[in-house]
């Protein structure tokens, strides 16, 4: 299923079972290694795509969509978060702005990829992310900017566009890594930090890309200040890590199931329920 819906549904129910002592085999796509940490002794890696129209695959739903009240959402001895925040906190990544108040750094996330068969709905444009980064600023954050990209998995001179990539391209390139590089020198991606954290791993070459990423992205979550992002799977993600995250959503998307469902509204309990 969806990378949401695992993170929801799925892996709150499993890491319950882990608790309770009667978690068995678990299995995941080859990148979800670092979600499963508490269970890599009897965990499979499978290779290969996901369905987004699969759902939940197990748990205490009642129904395989997880668009629902707070009040549906399962109790603590079927649904419980796996503490991300406490196991991967960590004195790696430690970014702090040179301004006067030396405060910590704000992930702020963005998205643009093609989804439900049409172009990219909930999205930072240029304009929207210089008016963020500006006002993080001159709060006196350090930010990481955070949207993956296909060159993050497979650097782009090893691969071919794919039609919807290129339908994407053709769309229109969002052009925030060009005004990052112009105007926010200060600002650091996702990609430069994986490729940092890469350069300097022995053996690097072994480790699946996907899962790499994974792992730097939950070390940067679990040490940053506050989080800001478009909706989506990585913003249920951040909820694991604070008790306050800023969700923009756009309203006008037919698709806006969790803004209309108010699922959004139970979120903090990923970080609330953790034990």
């Amino acid at each position: 299923g969806e990378f949401g819906y695992e993170l929801l549904g799925h892996l709150p129910h499993v890491f319950a079972e882990c608790a309770r002592g009667k978690l068995g085999k678990t299995a995941a796509l080859e990148g979800m290694e670092p979600f499963y940490f508490f269970n890599l002794g009897d965990h499979k890696v499978i290779r290969g795509a996901r369905d987004p129209y699969c759902g939940i695959p197990s748990g205490p739903w009642n129904s395989s969509n997880i668009h629902v009240r707070t009040d549906l959402v399962p109790d603590g001895e079927t649904w419980l978060p796996p503490p991300y925040k406490q196991f991967f906190a960590n004195d790696v990544f430690r970014f702090v702005s040179s301004t006067a108040q030396h405060r910590g750094f704000v992930v702020v996330g963005n998205k643009y990829r093609w989804e439900w068969n049409a172009p990219p709905t909930n999205v930072f444009d240029v304009r929207t992310l210089r008016q963020v980064f500006l006002a993080l600023e001159r709060a006196g954050y350090r930010v990481v900017y955070v949207r993956t990209t296909s060159e993050l998995f497979e650097p782009r001179e090893e691969r071919d566009l794919t039609p919807r990539e290129q339908d994407l391209k053709d769309y229109g390139h969002t052009g925030d890594f060009e005004m990052l590089a112009k105007e926010f020198p200060s600002v650091l991606t996702l990609q430069t930090i994986v490729d940092a954290v890469s350069a300097n791993l022995r053996n690097a070459s072994a480790i699946p890309r996907e899962t790499l990423v994974n792992s730097v992205m939950l070390g940067l979550l679990a040490n940053a200040e506050k989080y800001v992002a478009v909706q989506g799977g990585d913003s249920a993600l951040y909820h694991y890590f604070c008790k306050e995250a800023h969700v923009f959503v756009n309203k006008a998307c037919q698709r806006a199931q969790e803004l209309r469902a108010g699922d959004v509204h139970w979120w903090h309990r990923l970080t609330e329920d953790q034990r």
